[in-house]
């Protein structure tokens, strides 16, 4: 079972927000053949973030296959929450910054 890790992130302010009303999404694998005629693939998962109003790409991510299963789950985490507290009374809370780590780094 995956362990959930929480971490302090420091969010830079001089970052500014982009904002998409729309995303695609688009999956690659690469395959390779190695010296004994064997094939190694290996799976990524792109976001692609889009500004309708500009007609134009405002950010393109690319995450392994295990980020984006984790961006999947803290999304629905996430989000289930978000209903929720909009349908309760007014309340102030700190915001909650949840993350992935992951020692295979590609990029």
């Amino acid at each position: 079972m995956e362990q959930k890790q929480q971490m302090n992130i420091n969010i830079d302010p001089s970052v500014k927000p982009l904002y998409a009303d729309e995303v695609a999404v688009a999956c690659s694998i690469k395959q390779e053949k190695d010296e004994k005629d064997n094939f190694k693939k290996e799976g990524v998962v792109s976001l692609i973030f889009i500004d309708i109003i500009t007609q134009s790409t405002v950010a393109r991510v690319t995450l392994s296959k295990t980020t984006a299963k984790a961006l999947s789950n803290i999304l629905k985490t996430n989000i289930e929450d978000m209903e929720k507290k909009l349908l309760s009374k007014v309340e102030e809370t700190p915001i909650k910054i949840e993350g992935t780590s992951s020692k295979d780094y590609i990029g």
